[in-house]
């Protein structure tokens, strides 16, 4: 691995010390965000260090599949387009270097290419959710779409609850991890937007950024937003999930006030369970205070992901001959082996039979 000694300026240009050169630091007070970019570069690294090929581009960054020559780990640079972008980038590195979990995209280091910072973050393999989406040759299962769309919750929630809203969450900035063993997980990824949440007391409204489609009818009228909206862009997202059907409004039915047609959307989703529909169209509601937080939103999913389980043990066990058809009794004392530590659970399918 190759370090470089470095100081860093108050705009994020990165000086490196060469042979002549003196190694010198700016001197300033080191607050928190300082000392985040501090910590950032601990694990510094230079373009050379890297073999990279070219994989796609975002707003504000082009994006490279990078392998390190000596290690041969795999990871991403995310390449600024622009120099007036410093302060994107400087913040989004801030923000990665503080998180840590597994429905977050991580954060691995920092590159240095012409004397300025890039972040490097895991190489997810899977793509995107809005290319997974967009595959018809790939069945998705409610039971699948229903865990990619906790586990999307899940790294909102700790987002929210490390103090921060997204503002830019999309089908195209939640990224498909496949393990080999066929499991699959959701990221949020692309965190170069996101934000403090705004205090209470706060008088001061933060700047509308976002893509237009996702974006919460407050943040469309210019309006102070919160959290809340990051709810709606949620709500749109399931919207995806639920009808393999993109953003745009020419094909998801929008209305005037820029929410969503619940007649019209219902219609193109008629085999979806209801309790995931209904879950989708509360977060997509006009008034921020009325969208359910994302404690809330993890809660209700996870509850459709114990139900949507269960219906498959009770497949497995009508296959098995465990329920009598003909009398529609189940057996019990096998179902409680099977479900164990929930007999609530058990008692409640009992009850539906």
């Amino acid at each position: 691995m190759s370090l470089v000694k470095c100081g860093v300026t108050r705009d994020g240009v990165v000086r490196e010390a060469g042979v002549n050169q003196t190694h010198q630091v700016v001197e300033r007070p080191c607050g928190a965000s300082c000392k985040a970019i501090k910590g950032a570069l601990s694990s510094l690294h230079r373009i050379d260090d890297f073999e990279h090929e070219f994989i796609g581009s975002g707003f504000f960054s082009n994006i490279y599949k990078v392998i390190h020559k000596t290690t041969k780990q795999v990871m991403v640079l995310k390449k600024n387009k622009k120099n007036t972008n410093r302060s994107n980038i400087r913040r989004e590195i801030q923000l990665m270097n503080k998180l840590s979990h597994p429905n977050v995209i991580k954060f691995f280091g920092v590159c240095i290419v012409d004397g300025h910072m890039h972040a490097l973050v895991e190489y997810i393999n899977g793509g995107s959710l809005e290319q997974l989406l967009a595959d018809r040759n790939v069945p998705l299962s409610w039971t699948l779409r229903i865990h990619l769309a906790c586990d999307i919750a899940k790294g909102v929630k700790y987002l929210h609850a490390s103090g921060y809203m997204h503002r830019d969450l999309t089908s195209k900035n939640i990224l498909i991890k496949k393990y080999p063993d066929g499991k699959t997980v959701a990221v949020v990824a692309d965190l170069g937007l996101a934000d403090k949440i705004p205090s209470l007391l706060s008088n001061s409204a933060p700047v509308i950024v976002g893509s237009p489609y996702w974006m919460a009818p407050e943040c469309i009228a210019g309006k102070k937003y919160n959290e809340k909206a990051d709810v709606f862009s949620y709500g749109i997202v399931l919207c995806e999930i639920i009808a393999r059907v993109e953003a745009d409004p020419d094909i998801l039915p929008r209305t005037k006030k820029y929410g969503v047609d619940y007649v019209e959307f219902s219609k193109m989703s008629s085999d979806c369970p209801l309790h995931f529909l209904h879950q989708a169209f509360i977060c997509c509601q006009i008034d921020p205070s009325k969208r359910p937080s994302f404690w809330k939103i993890v809660g209700s999913l996870q509850v459709m992901k114990s139900s949507a389980h269960m219906a498959v043990i009770l497949a497995d066990l009508g296959r098995l001959g465990v329920v009598n058809s003909g009398k529609n009794v189940l057996n019990r004392m096998l179902l409680e082996k099977i479900l164990g530590s929930c007999p609530s659970l058990c008692l409640s399918v009992c009850v539906c039979l």
